[in-house]
């Protein structure tokens, strides 16, 4: 979805597709909780999941910044756009080896706790 940054070149077609892009964003949010509990369990919940906020939030702010010295330097966002590809692969890569939280590799349900 974020290559058709690329391929809007008028403010109605960005604004769209901003909206979609934010939409769906901000459906995955809700989630940090849930992912965090499962990963780090729940008496240390509070404090992960503060961390996960603070280098999220960190990552929006310092990318904007470093996004437009990047385009400042380049002259295009395309190379912002194709540096993504690989920063967005590579967890997905790891924690397809790694087995999710806990490291389970196999298929059967989780012990319940």
């Amino acid at each position: 979805m974020i290559f058709g940054y690329l391929f809007a070149r008028d403010l109605g077609s960005f604004v769209a597709l901003a909206l979609v892009f934010g939409t769906a964003y901000g459906g995955v949010m809700p989630l940090y909780a849930l992912v965090v509990r499962e990963y780090f369990g729940e008496k240390v919940m509070g404090s992960a999941y503060g961390a996960v906020f603070l280098i999220s939030t960190l990552g929006m702010g310092l990318g904007s910044f470093a996004g437009g010295a990047i385009y400042d330097g380049l002259g295009s966002y395309a190379w912002l756009f194709l540096a993504s590809l690989p920063s967005g692969r590579w967890p997905s890569c790891w924690l397809s080896h790694s087995g999710g939280p806990g490291g389970r590799r196999s298929s059967s349900p989780p012990p319940n706790r």
